[in-house]
C-alpha cells in the first residue's frame, strides 16, 4: 500500500535521500530492525517513482504542478542510491525469509526486497534524467511561468511608468535606452543573478561602463560592482544597436526553473517587474521608430513583431477572401487593422498571452470569433475552422470552440478569466 501524504514530490525525494543516508549511518546491527528499514525505504522509493513519472507526464502536457529544481548531478546517479551497505546487508540476511525478521511483505526474501528497490532505483533515475533534460526545454514550463507573472505583477507598474516619461520634454532612443538601462540595474539590486550565475573575468571586461552610465540621472546611484553584475546579466539580453535591450525568455525561463528554490520572492517580483517594463518600453519605442520591431522577434512568430506579422498572414489567406463579409475588408484593411490593434491600449494583453505558445492558437480562434460577432465573417463555427485549418486537421473542433469563445466571451487570458474589452474594441473599430 502506498503511503499517503500531503507533500511535495520534491520533498519526498528528500525524504528517501534521508532515509537512505540514515539506514547506512545508524549503529543498530540487529537484522530485524535493518530490515523492517529497507521495507520502508522500498514501499517509498517505488512511491516516489510513480509520482516521478505523474510529475513528468503533467510537465509534457504543460501543466507543470511543481518545478523539481534538485541536485541532479548527485540524484540522477543509481550508484549513489545503491552506495553504503544496502545490498550487503540485504545479500546477508537472505538465508531466511523475511517473515523471520518480522516483516510482513509480499516478497521472500531480504534478496528479494533489495530486487525490487534496485529496480525502483533504476526508474527513477531514468526519469529524473528526463525531467532534469525538460528544464532545457521551458517552453514545457509556460503555464507555470504565466502564473507566477500574474502573481507577481505590479498593479501600478503602467501608471508608473507613465510618470517616468513625463519626467523627460522630449523622448528619443537615447532616453529610452537610458530608462532600460536604469530598469535592468535595479533588478541587478534585487540580488537575483548574484549567486545564481557565474561569469569570467573576461566578460566582466567587456563591459563597457561609461556607456551604461552616461544615459542615467546623474544622482542615480549605480552599484559598486556594475560590471560583475551586469557581465551576469548579458547571459540574459542581447542590445540592439546601442539603443534596445531585448530580453532572451527562453534563457530566463531556464533561470526560474534552475533556481526556483534560491530565489526570493522580492526576486521574482524585480525579475517579472524588469519584463513588464521593458515591453512597456518597447511597445512605445516601437510606436515611435517602427524600425525597431524586428528586434522583438527572437523567431518569425515571437514578440510584437512575431504576432503581426502571424495574424496579418492569418488573415490575408484564401479562407478570409472566401468567408469575409464585404470586399471593402481587403488585405490593406487587415494590415492597417492588426496594426491598430497592437497599438491599442490592449496590445499589453495580446502580447502576454501570444508570450506562451500553447495559447497562440486559441488566440487566433477567439480573434476569429471576434471578427464574426462584428460581421466581417461569416458562417459556422466548425466551417470556419475547416476553412482555416483545413478539413482534416485534428485541432479543427478544437478551433472551433476557440471561436465560439471569442464571439461569446472574448479573448481567454487564462483558464477560467475572458477579456471583452478586446472584443467590445474590435466591434467598434468595424462598425465606426
Amino acid at each position: 500500500m502506498e503511503p499517503v501524504m500531503e507533500k511535495s514530490l520534491r520533498q519526498c525525494i528528500q525524504d528517501l535521500e534521508a532515509l537512505k543516508t540514515a539506514y547506512n549511518c545508524i549503529d543498530v546491527e540487529d537484522p530485524c530492525t535493518r530490515c523492517l528499514c529497507m521495507a520502508g525505504i522500498t514501499c517509498w522509493a517505488r512511491y516516489v517513482d510513480n509520482r516521478l513519472k505523474d510529475s513528468l507526464e503533467m510537465i509534457r502536457q504543460g501543466e507543470c504542478a511543481e518545478v523539481l529544481a534538485m541536485n541532479y548531478g548527485r540524484l540522477a546517479k543509481k550508484e549513489y542510491w545503491l552506495s553504503g551497505r544496502i545490498r550487503n546487508d540485504m545479500m546477508n540476511y537472505s538465508d531466511k525469509p523475511l517473515t523471520a525478521y518480522h516483516v510482513l511483505s509480499d516478497f521472500k526474501t531480504s534478496a528479494d526486497l533489495y530486487e525490487v528497490y534496485e529496480a525502483a532505483v533504476s526508474d527513477m533515475v531514468n526519469n529524473l534524467k528526463q525531467v532534469k533534460d525538460t528544464f532545457d526545454q521551458p517552453e514545457l514550463y509556460e503555464n507555470l511561468i504565466s502564473d507566477m507573472k500574474a502573481l507577481y505583477a505590479d498593479p501600478y507598474l503602467e501608471s508608473e511608468y507613465e510618470g517616468m516619461k513625463e519626467e523627460y520634454p522630449e523622448i528619443n532612443l537615447g532616453v529610452y535606452y537610458g530608462m532600460q538601462v536604469q530598469a535592468c540595474l535595479e533588478f541587478l539590486k534585487s540580488g537575483a543573478l548574484r549567486d545564481a550565475v557565474c561569469t569570467s573575468n573576461a566578460n566582466i571586461e567587456e563591459v563597457e561602463v561609461d556607456k551604461l552610465t552616461k544615459c542615467l540621472a546623474f544622482n542615480y546611484k549605480i552599484p559598486e560592482d556594475i560590471k560583475e553584475l551586469w557581465a551576469k546579466l548579458s547571459k540574459y539580453i542581447d542590445v540592439k544597436e546601442n539603443a534596445m535591450i531585448v530580453p532572451n525568455r527562453s534563457r530566463i525561463r531556464s533561470l526560474i526553473l534552475k533556481h526556483f528554490y534560491d530565489m526570493t520572492t522580492a526576486q521574482f517580483q524585480a525579475l517579472f517587474r524588469l519584463d513588464m517594463l521593458l515591453m512597456l518600453i518597447h511597445c512605445d519605442m516601437v510606436k515611435q521608430y517602427p524600425e525597431m520591431a524586428v528586434y522583438l522577434a527572437t523567431n518569425e512568430d515571437s514578440g510584437l513583431f512575431g504576432i503581426v506579422n502571424s495574424l496579418t498572414r492569418l488573415m490575408q489567406q484564401k479562407w478570409f477572401k472566401n468567408l469575409r463579409a464585404d470586399k471593402r475588408f481587403d488585405d490593406a484593411w487587415i494590415g492597417k487593422f492588426v496594426e491598430d490593434l497592437l497599438n491599442s491600449e490592449h496590445s499589453k494583453t495580446l502580447l502576454d498571452i501570444w508570450e506562451n505558445q500553447d495559447k497562440r492558437l486559441r488566440l487566433k480562434g477567439n480573434i476569429i470569433g471576434c471578427l464574426k460577432l462584428a460581421g466581417i465573417i461569416e458562417g459556422n463555427n466548425k466551417d470556419i475552422a475547416r476553412a482555416v485549418l483545413g478539413d482534416d486537421d485534428p485541432k479543427v473542433e478544437t478551433f472551433s470552440i476557440y471561436i465560439g469563445e471569442g464571439k461569446n466571451k472574448g479573448v481567454v487570458v487564462k483558464k477560467g478569466t475572458s477579456d471583452k474589452s478586446v472584443r467590445d474594441w474590435i466591434c467598434d473599430y468595424v462598425n465606426h
